[in-house]
């Protein structure tokens, strides 16, 4: 039987905004965000602000420019103008807001910066913006050099550059002034626009007033990802490719959990395998577990009632979740002893945003969905630092419900783990469906 639940989360994080939690990083180095121009790189490089990890601070290294920074760093600024650079994003997409880090620069911090952003056309072909005067040659290189500036005359043909490329940047940050990277002060958040939101970009230029340093840039949003022209126009329903519905390059995203203690659910979306243990959505362990494990001896399970649980929401509906795919990668002493997984189909509460083929964007609050659920993989054990396949074709998966009372579509996927613990990916393989017409969105935006 299918149980009706309210799509609302109990899992509000009251520190930070929810971009941040539920959002892509658009400008994570791990995903394909890279720099392509920077003005000065004297002390530290552009492409620090894109690192994953956390940044690192040592009081006593040294180099020949001076102390080593993790972020990037300008020399002081002598000259006209301001420092600034272009960075490509993973995906093009929306932006919802952005995370600044100024840590460990606390005399030598950014007093101020702006954001634009641009739509680039030639995005998806000039997979090296060799547009951008020396963006070839520091893809090749690996990155910018410290020690490194741009001469005036490189600088001039990239100001050009961007002029004359045919995006319209657009400011989506206004100038605004950075603390001190001390603990209390370090983390800057700012939401975009509402008129922006909607807007897809696929590159943004940083802009320091005048010079100084920042340890790490986040740009928090959703990916774009255009079916009706990639998918539906291609190809006939028979030979629709499958695809991992659930990818981050696809739309897909992590909505909300029970608990995040470790990690957040959007890894689980991310290409290829995760680094480390920090790579993947990992939960507490739960402070009212039994003293004494027990197993059931019907079912080899743990007997137990204890579990957390992830919503994901998939880039494009589906009419049948032909494979999932579930990866403990490094989690060698912490997987879940065991996961159920639900298939959701999501209707809207609310009373216009039918789904319009010419602009396949969505605009849709997950508090306005109701999800419908069912089962889609019966309770299974997992193990350790391991990838598990579970295929429809095997009847490993459960059909969606079908005549009186059956879902047309899946748009959503909860992972039940017990009692808790980390996993590292998730696939969700699928063909994507067209929306039939007339259908009211029910993907939401963040």
């Amino acid at each position: 039987n299918m149980t009706i639940y309210n799509a609302k989360t109990d899992s509000k994080d009251l520190h930070v905004p929810r971009f941040t939690q539920y959002g892509t990083n658009l400008s994570d180095a791990q995903l394909g965000s890279r720099v392509i121009f920077a003005t000065d790189e004297f002390f530290a490089v552009a492409d620090n602000l894109l690192l994953r990890a956390e940044p690192q601070y040592d009081p006593n290294t040294y180099c020949a420019q001076g102390k080593v920074m993790d972020g990037w760093e300008s020399r002081r600024r002598r000259l006209p103008g301001h420092d600034w650079c272009v960075i490509r994003l993973a995906y093009r997409g929306t932006i919802a807001g952005v995370e600044l880090d100024t840590a460990f620069f606390t005399g030598n911090f950014t007093p101020a910066v702006s954001i634009q952003a641009a739509d680039l056309s030639c995005y998806g072909t000039d997979m090296h913006d060799e547009w951008m005067p020396g963006s070839f040659e520091r893809f090749e290189r690996g990155g910018g050099i410290r020690g490194s500036k741009s001469s005036l005359e490189l600088c001039a043909k990239a100001e050009s550059a961007c002029a004359n490329i045919g995006g319209d940047w657009k400011e989506i940050l206004p100038l605004s002034k950075l603390n001190p990277g001390y603990a209390e002060s370090r983390m800057h958040y700012f939401s975009i626009s509402e008129a922006l939101k909607r807007t897809s970009f696929t590159h943004i230029r940083l802009n320091y007033f005048p010079d100084g340093g920042v340890a790490r840039l986040k740009v928090y949003g959703s990916v774009s990802v255009f079916f009706e022209k990639d998918y539906f126009s291609k190809y006939t329903e028979a030979d629709m490719p499958i695809v991992d519905l659930a990818s981050m390059g696809l739309g897909g995203r992590g909505l909300a959990c029970s608990n995040k203690h470790f990690g957040v659910p959007r890894n689980l979306l991310k290409p290829g395998r995760g680094v480390d243990m920090g790579d993947g959505w990992e939960t507490a362990r739960h402070l009212d577990r039994p003293s004494i494990i027990k197993t059931d001896p019907n079912t080899g399970l743990v007997d137990t009632d204890l579990g957390d649980w992830c919503i994901l929401q998939l880039g494009s509906i589906t009419s049948l979740v032909e494979e999932i795919e579930i990866d403990t990668c490094h989690f060698k002493g912490n997987f879940p002893e065991s996961v159920m997984i639900e298939a959701g189909s999501a209707t809207n509460n609310s009373i216009d945003l039918i789904h319009d083929e010419k602009e396949d964007s969505d605009d849709v609050k997950f508090d306005d969905l109701t999800i419908r659920w069912f089962p889609l993989l019966i309770r299974t054990k997992l193990g350790p630092d391991k990838v598990f396949q579970y295929r429809l074709s095997e009847n490993e998966l459960v059909k969606p419900p079908e005549g009186d009372g059956g879902v047309s579509y899946i748009s959503h996927i909860r992972v039940n783990i017990y009692p808790d613990g980390g996993i590292s990916r998730i696939r969700v393989r699928g063909k994507p469906m067209r929306p039939s017409r007339g259908m009211k969105r029910v993907l939401s935006s963040l």
